[in-house]
């Protein structure tokens, strides 16, 4: 595990902008985000008895919280980031939601031995929402940034 982490500081030690701050309020958000959709689901389900259909929140969720970020980076340090940082950051908040994300899955299907036989599609579908969830972040952030350049061009122009 030392070695993960020497690994990563190895890559991000000659950056002015630290992207750990950032993975780590992405983190924080994600977390907040997750635990206040449980429990109105559970108010929801208790009180209203009513299932609120929260399936693309899941989705949406990482991009909106990386548009929020992409804007507070630029308005905190000025600039965007771009190329191998922008990748860099993408992935560290890619995987802050993998290791959130996936020990919920295994906790929602607790028998895994009922679903060997299509393990294999099961595995072909998570590396695909696997990809499409970094690229995902990568444009909320890209998408964040470009908000932010433009309120910072209007509040130049007026």
């Amino acid at each position: 595990m030392q070695s993960v982490v020497i690994l990563i500081g190895c890559f991000l030690d000659t950056l002015q902008i630290s992207l750990f701050r950032y993975a780590g309020r992405f983190a924080a958000i994600f977390v907040f985000v997750k635990v206040l959709l449980f429990v109105v689901l559970l108010i929801a389900l208790h009180f209203f008895e009513a299932e609120i259909p929260l399936s693309h929140a899941a989705f949406a969720m990482p991009v909106l919280i990386a548009m929020l970020l992409g804007q507070g980076l630029f308005k905190r340090e000025g600039a965007r980031l771009i190329g191998p940082e922008l990748h860099k950051l993408t992935a560290l908040c890619f995987l802050i939601v993998l290791s959130i994300d996936v020990p919920l899955a295994y906790l929602a299907f607790p028998e895994f031995e009922g679903l060997a036989g299509v393990m294999g599609v099961m595995i072909g579908f998570g590396l695909f929402f696997s990809f499409l969830g970094y690229w995902a972040i990568f444009i909320g952030f890209k998408i964040g940034f470009r908000l932010a350049e433009k309120e910072a061009a209007r509040k130049l122009v007026s």
